[in-house]
């Protein structure tokens, strides 16, 4: 919760959010247990929504790069690496077992 905190308490806006029932009640749940504010419970649970958001972005430009690299441009092509790299996982499997 430090990073909510140190973040954006100097220059906080109020907003209004509105919560389905059962969310809101796991949110409050948390929020008494870990002895903190519903603000902090929400600030934290963004932030961390903007860091997964932000890795699955990184993720998927590794992949692309990947995929560019291996001339890979459609479905098809992907299944056909698959099976191609299943095909030498199998064999090299078996020379080891030899």
């Amino acid at each position: 919760m430090a990073f909510v905190k140190d973040c954006c308490m100097s220059v906080a806006r109020t907003l209004s959010i509105t919560l389905a029932p059962e969310l809101l009640l796991k949110a409050e749940e948390r929020a008494a247990r870990e002895r903190c504010t519903m603000d902090e419970i929400v600030g934290f649970a963004l932030q961390r929504y903007v860091e997964l958001d932000q890795d699955w972005e990184d993720l998927l430009r590794y992949t692309r790069a990947i995929g560019r690299e291996m001339n890979i441009a459609s479905e098809e092509d992907i299944e056909e690496a698959l099976e191609r790299l299943s095909d030498e996982w199998r064999r090299e499997r078996r020379e080891q077992n030899q």
